[in-house]
Order: structure tokens, then sequence, then C-alpha cells
């Protein structure tokens, strides 16, 4: 039976220890979590992790988790009074609160001490799409996720119980409330004095969050105005086109042009004749970094059949991704721009961006255009994104299990011998009916978490420690494997002569190399974003070359214009890679972890973390391996480099904010 309800006798009926209990429920968990962090999780050492500073985050977490707890006790009090209810009303909002937020908590420790990221509400999105990571999470060992969870959901009981059905006979006072107010207060002034770098680590997720939209329009024209200070003005366009005859179209749209034809030194020949339309496949190999191929520097011979390729066609030794995950190297490779510094990607935020891309090249000169991936086509909003840009046929992992019902499958997709086969079935059925075919095809067995299919027998990993590292170099040499197959299917069916296959990589893979980081959502190193490239072309090309010029993934829409001798109407930033450029910049990001920004040029290169304003600049030259920053020994240049960074930065950041890349789609 409902008891009579007096409000006003039941909040004044609390007494000190009930008080003193419902903050400590609320702070625990997550101090515990933030000290754990500290001592075990934290990424790197040096002087951003200091004693002091530790201890600065130990209280500036504690102030948010204040914040938080303090808003659950007046929202909870907020309730009896608007709802005239008991105490019940508070232990059971009380109750419903501590496991939500809790849990969130756990979650966002569990994902960092797997992969290093913390958790942010944009992330949401990803819940979506849980069956796409069913593989990674089970090889992740989520059980200490379930117990941290289960252990949340048991406590529904005490916490509601203690607050409802017990006499309570605690009464914070004026004074106790005033006091917990002022240590509440403290979250933002905390926040504001932690050393820039280690708040990343300890903060609570939940008051990140919370403080990430009060303040997203005010951060954003704060960032605005320190970009627009001298010095930091977006770079012109001659910058990146130095190698391109061009018209400008109008000042509004930056980087739109019409290029008219290219200049200067050829790096290397590939003969088409007039009127002749070879096959075009761009190739991307899952993950498939430089650090672990033989003819740049390998040393487990995990990449036999690409070595001997190299032997027949143009090979970069120094080229680069533009940014991490699949579709940032999606829209470098085939638009020509670097992709968004956001945690959202373009392909899937903004499917309907306005942007001439390589499927447009090709459909203006009368190909047949298609996209070919073995995994899903929902994951990141694909399909909407793809068939918005010119893809005449669009296919996924539905499509290739179809044809090969018996292809083992994980949650990532089928694997690669199968989008092999069904890449080169496509194009020998456009050749025979005399159709000119573009494809872009993307693989992914060679994705977290390394499984190579059933039966497959890798080459014995000799000198390697790293367990993780080992079931990498075993997909590595799968998809290897898999990329032989692609060469001998073509030459089987007499393919070989009349197509040009650029492969790469779409991101390149961290195995330890800085601060045994295994994430590619941490840093900027070369293991981050250092990856082949090679231009096949059997019969056209004058002669098999290796060329150490850097380049990028943006480089690729105008080096193709470049071999097609095509004009016409693009806002690629990059220039050809046929063309010798001696101060050729490539520049990359990386928005999650701290955030990162980062440039290459000549034997330097250079890395900004956002967060910490940390500077790195190391000459690759004498340390391949980035282990002697020279920021603080070279401060000119890094300021040089910094301005050059944060002003491609603010240029990108307006065209994607205003969408002008283009005037209208596929112009």
């Amino acid at each position: 039976m409902i008891r009579a309800v007096n409000i006003k006798e039941d909040i004044t009926s609390w007494s000190w220890k009930a008080t003193l209990s419902f903050f400590l429920l609320w702070l625990l968990p997550p101090n515990l979590l933030r000290l754990m962090t500290i001592l075990f999780l934290l990424p790197e050492k040096g002087p951003l992790f200091t004693i002091p500073n530790k201890v600065i985050g130990l209280i500036l977490g504690l102030t948010q988790d204040l914040f938080i707890s303090l808003g659950v006790l007046v929202l909870g009090l907020s309730a009896m009074f608007l709802l005239r209810r008991s105490l019940s009303v508070f232990a059971t909002l009380n109750a419903l609160l501590f496991v939500v937020l809790q849990s969130y908590i756990i979650l966002d420790f569990m994902l960092f001490w797997k992969i290093g990221v913390r958790m942010n509400f944009q992330f949401i999105d990803y819940l979506m799409m849980a069956k796409d990571f069913k593989s990674s999470v089970q090889a992740l060992d989520p059980r200490p996720l379930w117990l941290g969870l289960s252990i949340v959901l048991i406590s529904i009981i005490p916490n509601y119980f203690y607050f409802s059905c017990r006499p309570l006979t605690l009464k914070p006072t004026i004074l106790s409330f005033l006091i917990i107010f002022f240590l509440t207060s403290l979250a933002p002034v905390t926040t504001a004095l932690t050393p820039r770098g280690i708040g990343y680590y300890v903060s609570n997720p939940i008051f990140n969050d919370m403080r990430t939209i009060a303040l997203w329009g005010i951060s954003e024209l704060k960032q605005k105005r320190e970009w627009t200070a001298p010095g930091y003005s977006p770079p012109p366009m001659q910058e990146y086109s130095r190698a391109e005859v061009f018209e400008r179209i109008s000042p509004e749209y930056s980087l739109l042009k019409k290029t008219l034809g290219f200049k200067g030194e050829k790096l290397f020949e590939l003969r088409i004749e007039p009127g002749e339309r070879p096959h075009v496949v761009f190739l991307f190999l899952e993950s498939f970094r430089a650090l672990d191929i033989g003819v740049l520097g390998g040393k487990y011979g995990v990449s036999p059949n690409f070595d001997n390729l190299s032997s027949q066609g143009i090979l970069f030794t120094n080229f680069y991704a533009n940014g991490v995950q699949t579709m940032r190297g999606k829209i470098a490779s085939l638009f020509g721009i670097l992709p968004r510094f956001s945690l959202d990607s373009v392909q899937s935020s903004d499917p309907d961006m306005p942007l001439i891309g390589m499927a447009d090249l090709f459909k203006n000169l009368g190909y047949r255009t298609a996209y070919i991936h073995n995994g899903s086509l929902s994951f990141q909003g694909k399909v909407p994104f793809i068939s918005n840009h010119t893809y005449d046929e669009v296919y996924g992992v539905e499509h290739l299990q179809s044809a090969f019902p018996d292809a083992y499958r994980t949650s990532w997709g089928i694997d690669d011998e199968y989008v092999m086969s069904y890449t080169v079935d496509w194009i020998l059925r456009q050749d025979r009916i005399g159709m000119s075919s573009f494809l872009t095809v993307f693989t992914n067995t060679n994705h977290h978490p390394w499984e190579p299919p059933p039966g497959y027998e890798s080459p014995e990993i000799e000198g390697c420690d790293d367990e993780e590292y080992v079931h990498f170099l075993e997909t590595f040499s799968y998809i290897d494997r898999c990329l032989g197959l692609f060469w001998s299917l073509l030459k089987k069916n007499g393919l070989e002569k009349r197509i040009i296959v650029f492969i790469l990589s779409d991101t390149a893979q961290p195995m330890g190399e800085h601060h045994n980081n295994h994430q590619l959502l941490n840093y900027l190193y070369e293991e981050n974003v250092r990856i082949p490239l090679l231009i096949m072309a059997e019969g056209r090309i004058a002669e098999p070359k290796r060329i150490d010029d850097i380049g990028s993934e943006v480089d690729l829409l105008p080096t193709v214009m470049d071999i097609f001798q095509l004009s016409g109407l693009n806002h690629a930033m990059g220039t050809s890679l046929m063309r010798r450029v001696e101060d050729r910049a490539v520049f990359f990001n990386n928005p999650f972890s701290l955030g990162y920004w980062g440039m290459r040029k000549k034997d330097y290169k250079y890395i900004y973390c956002v967060d910490s304003q940390r500077q790195e600049l190391y000459d690759l030259s004498k340390d391949s391996m980035e282990l002697k920053n020279l920021a603080q020994a070279m401060p000119e240049l890094s300021e040089i480099y910094h301005r050059q960074i944060i002003g491609t930065h603010l240029l990108f950041e307006t065209l994607y904010e205003f969408k002008l890349f283009t005037k209208k789609m596929n112009n």
C-alpha cells in the first residue's frame, strides 16, 4: 500500500549519512576506473604524464564526477516536486540513471583499454552497425565489459531499496549543499587548468560530451578566429597544383578548376594510344602498409607477389594515405581532397556532398563504372554515397555471397580471393561486349581481428614476438597471395594488356612501433600513413621504375588525368605523380584520440597534436623510425610547417562546412 506523502517532510528527513552514501555510490566507479587508467593505460611516458599532472588529472575527474552526480541529485529532487511523489520516485530515477550513465563510463574505459580511444556520443552511430563489428569484438574478449555491465545492473536493487524502502534519516543542510556545489563548480575551472593532453585520458566522458555540446558553436568560432590570424590563411591553389596548367572557375570555389594539361619533367612513361580506352582498376588492399612489403624494407617475407609485380610496374616508395580509416582513404584517392577532420566521415554524414571524382572522369569517357567490395554495403552509408557519385553498379558482400555460396564469412565480409574472382569476371563481361570499365575495388580480410580463412597456410613468421603482429602478418601474406591470384586471372583471360591497375592500400596499420600502439586511430607516425602505390600496365610502361619522390592519395586523380591526357573540371588538390615536383608536400590528418594534423615535405615530417598542442618534427632521411623529435631544436622550421597545416586545415573546413567543392553534383 502506498503511504501518504509529504514532499517537504521526505526531503528534510535526509541525513548526512544518506547524502554521503549517494555521492559515494556515484563517485566510486569512475574514480576507480580513472585510477586504473593513470596507473596502467597511459599510452606514453614523458613530461605530460608527471606525477603532479596525474594528481591534477585525478582532481579534474573528481570535480567532473561531482558535477554529474549533483545534476542527478537535483534532477531527482525536481522530479519529486513536479510529480508530487515520495522518495521512491527519486530512488527509481536515480537507479535508472545510475545504470545508464555508469554503463557509459564502463564502455568508455573498455574502449580506451582495448583501442586507445575515449567514448564520444558521436560514436553512438556505430551501435547501428554493431553486427559488422562482431568478429572484432569477439576477438577483443568482451567478457570484462559484460562483467562490469552486469555489476552495474545488479546494483539497481540495493540502489533502489536504499533510497526508497529503508527509512532515511539524512538531512542535507544548506552548508553541505553549498560545499558540494562549490566542489562541483570547480569542474569547468579544473578543466581549463589541467594540462592539455592529460585531460583527454582522465575526464569524465559524460562531462566531456555535455561540454562539447554546450560549447560547440563557441569553440568553432574561437578556432576560426585563431585560424584567420596573420600567417594562418589558406595557401593559394597554385601551391598544390604546380605541375598543372589550369583555369580558375570561381573565387568562391577555392579548389575548383578546369585542367588544361600538365607540365614539367616526366618521371615515367605510360603509353595509351589515341582513342584507346583500357580498363582501369583501383585495387585497395586493406591495411596493406608499406613497412611489411619486402621491396619497401619489410623483413618478414610476406609480400612475394607484390614484390614480383613491382619489378614490372611503376613503384612509389614514399607514398602516403591522407587519413585513417577506409572511407577517408576513399575520399582522398577518388576525389583528390583531404578527408574531413571530424569523427563523422563524409560518406556517412554527407552522402550528397557535391564532389567530382574519378568515376566522373571515366563516365565522361564512356566507361562503365562499378564499385565492388567483399564487405557490407550498409556499413558507414556506402550505398547512398557511392550511388550519388557516378557509379553505375555497386556490389557488396551479399552479391559475392550469392556468387560464392560456400565462401567463408566473418562479420566484416567474405575473403579476398572471392572479390578478386568476382572483379575479373565483371571486367571480362564488359570486355566481351566492347565496353571499357572503371572499377573501384576494396578488400577486407587484412582487417582486425586478422583472421586468415580456414585452411590457409601462411608462411612461418620468424623473429616476431608480438602475437597480434604475427596474426596481422598472416592475413597480410594472404592478401598478397590474393593479389597474385588477381593478376594470374587477368592473364588467364587475356586481359593483362588491356588494363591499367593502381594497387595501393586504403590506410596503414600500427603494430607497436610507437608507445606499443596497435590502433590506427592513434597518432600519425609512418606506420599509420605510409602505404604502397604500384601502377601495373603490361605492354604500356616504357621502363619499370622505382620512384622515391613523395606523394599521397590526393595525387591520384591528377595522375590519371595526366596519363589519359584529360582536360576538364576537378577540385583535386594534388599534383600528377608523372611529374617531378621538387617541393611537393603531402598532408594527412587523424581526428580521433587527441586529434592530429601532419605533413611531409622533402625529408622532414611534422606532426601537430591538436589537444596537447605538442609539436613533433623528424628528419626521415636520418631517423626513419621517428625516434628523435627535432621540434625544439628547429623551431623556425616547425613554425613554418605548423602554419602550412593550419592554413590547409582552415581551407578544407570551410569547403566541407559550406559544400564549396563544386557548384553541383556531377558537374
